[in-house]
């Protein structure tokens, strides 16, 4: 299995985008940890692919599952645009990694998770 890389967070210039961000890292975190009770081996956060950053990924056996995590309160909907990034990751990990991937959208509102498995498909 290839590499994975994972970058830091970028600098923030405003009030707003510092919230934004925190509040993001809070809700990865809480997924994270989530998928960590259940026994998935986490792999990497904030994992930058030619095509967009995937907020989570985990292996589950032979499975690699990217997740996408929103926080509810923020989320209306995915952008046409972060979709098919999203869909560009997706068929990279699948390219590069030769095995199955999964695409979850994971929304945050507050203590509550709500997992939506396979969203891409």
């Amino acid at each position: 299995m290839a590499q994975l890389k994972s970058i830091d967070a970028p600098l923030v210039a405003s009030k707003s985008t510092y919230k934004k961000h925190i509040t993001g890292k809070t809700s990865e975190d809480k997924v994270k940890q989530l998928f960590k009770n259940k026994g998935y081996k986490f792999l990497k956060q904030r994992f930058r692919t030619p095509y967009s950053e995937v907020d989570l990924l985990f292996r589950d056996k032979n499975i690699i599952i990217m997740i996408e995590v929103k926080s509810r309160r923020n989320f209306t909907y995915i952008s046409d645009r972060q979709l098919k990034a999203l869909t560009n990751s997706y068929y990279y990990l699948l390219e590069k990694h030769k095995c199955e991937v999964r695409a979850y959208l994971a929304l945050v509102e507050g203590h509550k998770i709500h997992i939506i498995p396979d969203f891409l498909v």
